[in-house]
């Protein structure tokens, strides 16, 4: 009886880290989709075309500078990930950002804290109020490299912050691109077209906002977003002119990323 309910046991075992390794492959096999997906875009911006992979998830409403210092700085080490250059504080139209930067030799990394405005916040020297819902943690990964060799330490990253921060996480592959050039709405028009011709998808909204929320869980004064899906993603076109050219940044959301 003890041999059969040890083998019992063992076989248990197996099948969860199988059910586990199953998972983690399909979630990678998707990320991998993306990926390829996204690579027959690149030779539509002009100029060098960045790649990111930015992981987001809601942490907590902490109101003095030397709490948020303290969790991104945990937040840091927990991922294992060094060379900080120091915290960053930054005021948005949104809110404010606290960002620990960091690199080594195949990419760059940076976490963030962001802590959005309400309307009883508007004075800088008021005590933010505790609200669990307007505080977002955020780390990207920026590279030009062999990302495929990086996604098994990012997941496994993924989930030790998330044991951090006692909740789930989302990750959003993104390509950073420009033209070099300002372009004018209808020539945006006419690439936005290629572009959705190329991933054989469909258009399913196009319109103009002062300050876009993405959904994946970061802000920026943005001109347009357009967006388009087919079969395998949906995918996010967001562009703005800075005075000198036109910036894009393709965003694959996150859905089909955890399922």
């Amino acid at each position: 009886m003890y041999r059969i309910l040890t083998g019992l046991c063992c076989a248990v075992w197996c099948a969860v880290i199988a059910v586990e390794a199953f998972g983690l492959n399909k979630r990678q096999e998707m990320a991998l989709d993306s990926f390829e997906m996204a690579s027959c875009f690149n030779d539509e911006f002009t100029d060098d075309v960045t790649a990111q992979i930015r992981l987001y998830g809601t942490g907590p409403a902490l109101t003095s500078e030397e709490e948020i210092t303290e969790y991104l700085e945990g937040a840091a080490a927990v991922c294992q990930i060094y060379s900080g250059y120091g915290i960053i504080k930054k005021k948005e139209t949104y809110g404010c950002i606290w960002e620990l930067e960091g690199a080594n030799e195949d990419f760059s990394w940076s976490l963030q804290y962001l802590r959005k405005n309400n309307d009883e916040d508007t004075n800088e020297n008021q005590t933010a109020i505790k609200n669990d819902n307007m505080c977002e943690g955020l780390i990207s990964w920026r590279f030009a490299g062999d990302w495929s060799e990086e996604m098994q330490r990012i997941y496994e990253k993924k989930e030790r912050l998330e044991k951090y921060s006692q909740s789930q996480s989302k990750l959003c592959l993104e390509l950073i691109g420009s033209w070099p050039q300002l372009m004018t709405k209808e020539q945006i028009d006419e690439c936005a077209k290629k572009m959705i011709n190329k991933a054989g998808a469909s258009l399913v909204s196009a319109k103009g906002q002062d300050n876009l929320q993405l959904y994946y869980g970061y802000g920026e004064k943005l001109g347009e977003v357009i967006r388009f899906q087919n079969e395998r993603s949906n995918i996010n076109l967001l562009y703005r002119v800075n005075g000198e050219k036109t910036i894009c940044i393709l965003g694959f959301p996150t859905v089909q990323w955890d399922d």
